[in-house]
């Protein structure tokens, strides 16, 4: 029980810095025509397979993914790619909206994810995760061209997808990071 408690506490006043200090995202966004395209890396204190295992865990990504509702699996089809639904949380001030959508999602195994949505609330959605190593640095990279196929101010579309994105990043960095710890202890 002691040791369980020094491990949240641990989690709750060192984890914030380390992610803080060591996993700065860097987003960058671009409007070509009417589709939004997302570049971005970032930097995490973590070997690959660790990473891998976290960006890979669909089922879980609610759990430490911000604003995301739900993620789940829902098989491999015939050419082995994975169906993953998720159901975000996009909004603004007082108005908030539901995001839904099916991902195709597509694995080389400690190396990139490719995905594309099938169904959903996008006209364009789709992108990459590529996973390179620096020695004992893990840098993740990940793509995105993106369309709503909903109505919302440009300006606001661009603003959230560049916080959310970084968010995202983050919060992904923070669970390798939690993780890390976790597997220490066991």
């Amino acid at each position: 029980m002691r040791r369980r408690i020094v491990v949240v506490l641990l989690l709750a006043g060192v984890m914030p810095a380390l992610a803080g200090s060591a996993a700065r995202s860097i987003v960058q966004i671009e409007k070509i025509g009417d589709i939004y395209h997302v570049d971005c890396e970032i930097r995490i204190e973590a070997g690959k397979d660790l990473v891998w295992e976290v960006i890979t865990d669909y089922d879980n990504l609610k759990v430490f993914i911000p604003d995301m509702l739900s993620s789940d699996s829902l098989g491999v089809d015939s050419d082995g790619r994975i169906l993953v639904n998720q159901v975000g949380l996009g909004g603004f001030l007082f108005f908030s909206r539901k995001i839904r959508i099916l991902l195709v999602v597509r694995e080389s195994p400690m190396r990139n994810i490719s995905f594309r949505q099938k169904e959903g609330d996008f006209g364009v959605y789709e992108g990459n995760w590529v996973l390179e190593s620096d020695g004992e640095i893990s840098i993740l990279k990940y793509t995105l061209r993106a369309k709503p196929d909903f109505f919302v101010p440009g300006f606001l579309f661009r603003g959230k997808l560049q916080t959310k994105t970084a968010e995202a990043l983050e919060a992904i960095a923070l669970e390798v990071y939690r993780r890390r710890v976790d597997h220490k202890e066991n």
